[in-house]
């Protein structure tokens, strides 16, 4: 999972500029680098909104939208793989906490992942299913649609792989108290999927030890 780490300045200031094919980089390393300091740039800029949670981290769709001047600046590349990193981060923090709510508040202290709600007013006191990230992100505001499933042309084919990998990478070092493997399947059993795609996306993979 992504650490409180900041990215460099280096890596932060490429969602403004022209990327040659090869500066193209998987969700992976994005996952790993520019992510978080782009989530802090969109907190920062996101449309007014009320405290909900003290310290919580909220996005909204009314945040991803084409109000926040941020998503404007990025271009369709840029955008897919902030919303593939999203969503990622979204399902992790959701299943952790209707599946493994023993462990919730220790993983919420390690990760400060962001909890995305609906629009105020009204909308704010309900959790959105990740999926809405993609439908989401970029739009105008108001516009956003209750989709519900995935659709697979929007998600970079790595996504499912990373999701995998982060999860079995983090909880031995951090929350050893949670099996990986039992975690990945509730991932994977908690994404809804548009019929018909995505078959080659929820493989579980092998099981690691």
């Amino acid at each position: 999972m992504v650490s409180h780490a900041a990215e460099s300045e280096r890596t932060a200031k490429r969602i403004t500029v022209d990327r040659t094919e090869e500066d193209t980089i998987d969700l992976a390393e994005y996952y790993r680098g520019a992510f978080r300091g782009d989530l802090e740039k969109v907190v920062r800029h996101a449309p007014p909104k009320h405290e909900h949670e003290r310290g919580e981290i909220t996005i909204q769709p009314r945040t991803l939208s084409t109000e926040n001047r941020v998503v404007r600046l990025w271009d369709p590349e840029w955008r897919g793989l902030f919303a593939s990193a999203l969503f990622l981060t979204v399902l992790v923090d959701q299943v952790c906490y209707s599946y493994f709510r023993a462990h919730y508040e220790a993983f919420r202290k390690l990760t400060r992942y962001p909890k995305f709600r609906g629009d105020c007013p009204g909308g704010c006191g309900h959790h959105i299913d990740p999926a809405g990230v993609f439908s989401a992100l970029g739009k105008a505001p108001g516009s956003w649609p209750r989709d519900n499933g995935l659709d697979c042309k929007l998600l970079p084919p790595d996504l499912f792989e990373t999701i995998r990998a982060e999860v079995h990478s983090f909880f031995p070092r951090h929350l050893d108290g949670i099996d990986p493997n039992e975690f990945w399947e509730k991932c994977d059993a908690s994404v809804p999927v548009v019929s018909g795609c995505c078959t080659w996306a929820l493989e579980a993979g092998p099981a690691i030890n």
